[in-house]
């Protein structure tokens, strides 16, 4: 497999930067990716995408005051 490494800034991922770690980051969007994907091999690009569906949902839940 590829080494895929995500680059996320503060402007485009706020929620998940200050609710996890770098790792733990990877790790969801790797699991969240297989779970969406598992006929396809991961990529970036994926990852990514799972991850901003999960930026919007905690944006929505913990909407800034």
């Amino acid at each position: 497999m590829e080494k895929i490494t995500l680059e996320l800034d503060e402007d485009n991922f706020p929620q998940l930067l200050s609710r996890y770690s770098p790792e733990k980051i990877k790790e969801m969007a790797i699991d969240m990716a297989l779970k969406h994907y598992s006929e396809r091999p991961v990529t970036a690009e994926m990852m990514y995408s799972c991850l901003a569906n999960l930026e919007s949902d905690l944006e929505g839940m913990f909407p800034k005051s």
